[in-house]
């Protein structure tokens, strides 16, 4: 903790428990992953070291172990002993099918997983949606809620995949990394120290702005899809003000802001993709060099040596800038991850019920004692209205548009609370009775009547 700086743990902490309680349900599946990722590195290591006796037997030599730690100078002579070319080929193969059939079930795996925690946060974000407050929903734009349950999902599952994906790259990079240190120490610290240093420069400010372009991203996908929602339902008005152009290029404005954050966010991830190749080469080419000026050594007698040397180094550099990448991605989808943890979990926006009494037979009668509300501060509908509706008897509410006449419905159903005053029925609060069991005694039937786009019966 005190090690790595106190800002940064706690930073690192609250991302794990983000992810953790966004993983309810999956957390074993998701685990084992990492478990099967961790396999799949074991075997990329033992991929590493029958390349040495492979290409022994190739050469017709017993390799020069140079500087190798004996236990591994004694597993290469051991294998060059007792093993043919046939049987080690053979083995060959297995290693390489095993990894390569572990590495797509991982990929299957997380895929897999993947959807299916998509599925029930869709699910349980409807669901949230639905049971929340009637005024967020109301004053919320329906094209953004939308959009999280589309696009928020879809960018969130992509960061968590990409964790698995970034373990993988980096128990690879790690157990490479060993197998380049058993071969020469010295050679492989003194690159991979200059080489690290490089991405750690080079990558801070990428990081920093893919972070920066992912939160942007979210706002840019809820305004893409609120503009057609809004458009569509206000569609006679559109056309009777002849505002079709107008909603078009606001539209477009919108599609390009959102199209050119992705441009540069795509522009920031694929950079560091060019670099291990370049890398790579530029590594080898220089300890050829070191190697061929040096007279003490002979070329040929350490070939065996030198191909596992470069094999290896390649699986590095491919696996660190796939890492690199991978790291930049999950940045940049960080926000969504965020977001929808907010939008799951936020407990101001749920509807509160804090009613434990059950609706009988209708027998009292409903009164309102000094009742005021309004919607926003200063805009007062409703003003200590004090009345009485009657078991048995029909109330016409009458007056102007605005006077309060549907406030008054919508405050008998619960959408809203009154500011001041009291609602009673049967000499008792209505929010006192469970709300599900109250709404369920009341008949509403709009002005403006909505239908589902569905069929007669069900609606």
């Amino acid at each position: 903790k005190y090690f790595v700086g106190k800002k940064y743990y706690n930073s690192v902490k609250a991302k794990f428990t983000t992810i953790n309680v966004l993983l309810q349900g999956f957390r074993l599946k998701f685990l084992l992953l990492f478990v099967y990722a961790i396999v799949l590195a074991t075997l990329e290591l033992l991929s590493i070291g029958l390349i040495f006796p492979l290409m022994a037997f190739l050469v017709k030599s017993v390799g020069d172990y140079g500087d190798l730690p004996p236990f591994v100078a004694a597993g290469m002579r051991l294998v060059q002993q007792h093993l043919d070319l046939e049987v080690l080929v053979i083995l060959f193969i297995i290693v390489f099918f095993g990894k390569n059939l572990l590495r797509f079930m991982v990929q299957y795996g997380n895929a897999r997983i993947a959807n299916r925690v998509r599925g029930e946060w869709m699910n349980e974000l409807f669901s949230k949606y639905i049971y929340s407050n009637y005024s967020l929903l109301l004053n919320t734009k329906q094209g953004i809620l939308v959009s999280n349950l589309f696009h928020l999902t879809a960018e969130s599952v992509a960061g968590l995949k990409r964790l698995v994906v970034i373990f993988t790259s980096l128990i690879i990079s790690s157990i490479t990394l060993l197998a380049l240190l058993l071969i020469s120490w010295q050679v492989t610290l003194a690159s991979v120290t200059l080489v690290v240093m490089g991405y750690f420069f080079l990558t801070k400010p990428i990081v920093a702005k893919a972070l920066k372009l992912g939160t942007h991203r979210v706002g840019a996908y809820q305004e893409v899809n609120s503009i057609p929602a809004e458009s569509f339902r206000g569609i006679r008005e559109i056309k009777s003000y002849t505002s079709e152009g107008k909603i078009i290029d606001y539209y477009k404005n919108a599609t390009k802001y959102m199209i050119d954050l992705r441009v540069k966010l795509n522009f920031y991830q694929l950079l560091p993709t060019v670099l291990p190749e370049i890398l790579f080469v530029t590594f080898l080419s220089v300890i050829l060099i070191i190697l061929n000026r040096m007279a003490s050594v002979n070329l040929n007698s350490i070939f065996p040596l030198m191909v596992t040397y470069a094999y290896a180094s390649l699986r590095l550099f491919n696996n660190g800038g796939d890492l690199v990448n991978q790291i930049l991605s999950f940045s940049s989808q960080w926000p969504s991850i965020q977001a929808l943890y907010n939008e799951m979990y936020a407990e101001k926006n749920r509807e509160v019920d804090r009613g434990v009494l059950e609706v009988g037979d209708m027998t009292g009668s409903l009164r309102f004692v000094d009742v005021s509300f309004s919607y926003d501060v200063g805009n007062v509908i409703l003003k200590g209205i004090n009345t009485e509706f009657e078991r048995g008897t029909f109330t016409a509410i009458v007056g102007s548009s605005g006077v309060g006449k549907s406030t008054i419905a919508d405050l008998v159903m619960r959408l809203y609370k009154p500011d001041s005053g009291f609602i009673y029925y049967d000499e008792k609060e209505i929010d006192e009775y469970k709300l599900i069991c109250w709404r369920k005694q009341v008949g509403f039937v709009s002005q403006e009547t909505f239908l589902f786009h569905s069929t007669i019966r069900e609606n």
